[in-house]
């Protein structure tokens, strides 16, 4: 198969054919994903074996107007989501309903409940628009792989495996949703993500954070069962204090400048990279490969994938560090310790 990259202006109806199909890869404001619609189940069916995604793992629903969202779910919308839609769609937020008796199970893994949200990019809701109706949408790459956040890491991923992506530039947010179920008796935040939980918090006071697996009371939250995030390279993470931080990374690369020579990796690789925070830049004297997060956790969530994939190319082991999980802190922690093999 041939794989096309496009833009949308001009092509709506050349990308609605594709969408009829097969899966289609699209951006969003978090990472791009791998469309097909909700009602075909053969298209879902090829979704989940590009991606050699596990049955067991539900697919998010992505939809373009709150009438498309009660096409998908039983009744009208939960009270206690009202202001939260208000305020964050389009956007970076998923939320679970129970699911319309017509929408295949295919789609929940089985469960009852449906995970739902509005993108917030112009050329996906176009493109929503245009289908007149909602499609599914999990990461468009090989799971376990760092989520993409560009039509190139999709190309990278997925080149010969879908007829087209649909390109809408670099992911503003660079992480995916945050996955809320707001109708259990006690609210829970099942994936940390680019929105805060102290920021839905505010519209639900006693929302509380969900630390196992995803599943409960009926619930699987797409995309909290198996390992993510994952690059070929080996992660080290150092955590602690700052200060502690900075010493053990002061020894780590210090050690790295001394060993790099001597060792050979595969593919022209140097051995050793960091993936760190701007604070920690002046630490790291020597000419290993440094890919910076930037100043603050919003910075550090739109690179965190870029970075991923971008020290997966060149080095065979990757050091990063521990940072506070605040505001977007957390859904970045979240990303890098399933993406990592050791702790320091």
């Amino acid at each position: 198969m041939h794989t096309k990259i496009v833009r949308v202006e001009g092509n709506l109806s050349k990308i609605s054919e594709e969408f009829i199909n097969g899966p289609v890869a699209f951006p969003t404001e978090t990472v791009y994903g791998l469309g097909a619609s909700v009602w075909r189940e053969d298209l879902i069916k090829k979704v989940f074996e590009i991606k050699n995604r596990p049955q067991d793992n539900p697919l998010i629903v992505h939809v373009s107007s709150l009438d498309m969202l009660r096409k998908c779910i039983v009744g009208d919308i939960p009270e206690v989501y009202n202001e939260l839609i208000n305020e964050f769609w389009p956007g970076p937020l998923t939320l679970l309903f129970k699911k319309a008796a017509n929408l295949p199970y295919s789609v929940t893994a089985g469960s009852e409940y449906v995970a739902v949200r509005m993108p917030d990019h112009k050329d996906i809701l176009r493109v929503i628009d245009y289908l007149g109706e909602p499609i599914v949408g999990p990461s468009a790459n090989k799971s376990g792989r760092p989520s993409p956040t560009t039509a190139q890491h999709v190309f990278d991923d997925l080149n010969g495996d879908v007829s087209l992506i649909i390109d809408g530039g670099m992911c503003e947010k660079g992480i995916e949703s945050t996955i809320v179920n707001g109708i259990l008796d006690t609210p829970l935040l099942l994936r940390a993500g680019a929105i805060s939980y102290e920021e839905v918090k505010e519209y639900i006071p006693q929302l509380e954070i969900h630390g196992g697996s995803g599943t409960v009371d009926g619930t699987i939250a797409p995309g909290t069962r198996y390992k993510h995030y994952s690059p070929t390279a080996t992660v080290i993470m150092i955590t602690g204090t700052k200060e502690a931080i900075r010493q053990k990374l002061f020894t780590v690369a210090s050690l790295s400048k001394a060993l790099d020579k001597d060792i050979v990796c595969a593919e022209s690789k140097i051995a050793f990279g960091f993936l760190l925070p701007d604070e920690y830049q002046n630490i790291i004297q020597s000419p290993d490969m440094v890919y910076l997060l930037g100043n603050n956790t919003k910075e550090a969530a739109h690179r965190i994938f870029d970075g991923l994939r971008y020290l997966d190319r060149h080095v065979s082991v990757i050091y990063t560090v521990e940072i506070e999980k605040t505001k977007e802190g957390r859904g970045v922690m979240d990303r890098l310790t399933k993406a990592t093999t050791h702790f320091i």
